[in-house]
């Protein structure tokens, strides 16, 4: 049914295997598969807070394709992004005027959510274990600054459990006056 000539001219075979990639100098680039059908595209971002649905940013761009060389091709379109400290997650559309559909045509969106924090990982300076558990070790396929697998997991929680419970039955002060 998606290769019937109706259909094909309304955009059912095309796949526009949209990317978006966030840059450093607060721009977004969105790239996407151009088709033989269109004559114009409209790419709409949208932006939005974290926790909000209400838009604080909104800007459209529209490509022409008048070449035929350029069927089938990526383009890329990029946007300077207001307003960055309010919005994080951005939703892309790109809608083509396809001959049959016009402006019926069926869109394509792409979101993309809040980046996510960095991680914490355990550190040189780190309270909660020794030093030779945090591993100047740098095994095959180990990162420097890892954990020993034998000090994580159940192994560890197993050691702090018996020091804790050693603690509590025995007391440094009741050592010394035992063996006084």
């Amino acid at each position: 049914m998606k290769v019937t000539t109706p259909c094909m001219s309304s955009g059912s075979l095309w796949e526009p295997d949209i990317l978006v990639e966030r840059l450093k100098n607060n721009s977004l680039v969105v790239s996407f598969n151009l088709w033989n059908e269109s004559t114009f595209y409209k790419i709409l971002v949208n932006g939005f807070p974290n926790t909000e649905t209400n838009s604080c940013y909104e800007e459209v761009q529209y490509i022409n394709q008048s070449r035929e060389e350029d069927f089938h091709h990526r383009t890329n379109v990029t946007f300077l992004l207001q307003n960055v400290n309010a919005c994080c997650q951005y939703s892309v559309q790109i809608q083509p005027f396809f001959k049959s559909c016009r402006n019926d045509c069926l869109r394509h969106t792409q979101s993309i959510p809040c980046p996510v924090p960095p991680s914490l990982t355990p550190s040189k300076t780190s309270p909660f274990l020794p030093e030779p558990l945090l591993g100047e070790w740098a095994g095959e396929g180990q990162e420097l600054g890892q954990i020993h697998p034998l000090y994580s997991g159940w192994h560890i929680t197993f050691f702090f459990l018996l020091s804790f419970i050693h603690f509590a039955v025995c007391p440094p002060g009741k050592q010394a006056q035992a063996l006084s």
